[in-house]
């Protein structure tokens, strides 16, 4: 993963609000080393508070390995507290083949945890 200042400033980058930059900046890092990568543009996600602003992105990458190669999925949602700028990212990976049912039960319950954490303080 490129060094915690590239990855600052690529969050700073003034093109997009921050959330935006911070989750493209984020794939792009967690996918270096991979092939074939294609990630969309992050967009604006309603969290249910003002307090926070948030992105989610998705990306596809290919990672190769000792036993071959596995089209791997990546999810994000980047948040930013109004109040200090503390941000919170939340990621998972999966492969065309994960029942997608539990791991969005376990993600949403990981998430909720995380940004009613975010939410209450600052």
């Amino acid at each position: 993963m490129a060094g915690a200042s590239s990855w600052g400033n690529r969050c700073r980058s003034r093109r997009l609000p921050i959330r935006a930059n911070c989750a493209d900046a984020w794939h792009r890092d967690v996918a270096e080393g991979t092939s074939n990568g294609k990630f969309q543009d992050a967009k604006d996600a309603d969290v249910g508070t003002t307090r926070l602003k948030a992105a989610t992105c998705v990306a596809e990458v290919t990672v190769s390995g000792g036993q071959g190669t596995t089209k791997l999925y990546l999810f994000s949602l980047v948040s930013v507290r109004q109040s200090d700028g503390v941000t919170v990212i939340g990621t998972a990976y999966f492969t065309p083949n994960t029942q997608t049912d539990q791991l969005n039960k376990d993600f949403t319950s990981m998430i909720n945890s995380m940004l009613k954490s975010q939410a209450s303080g600052g």
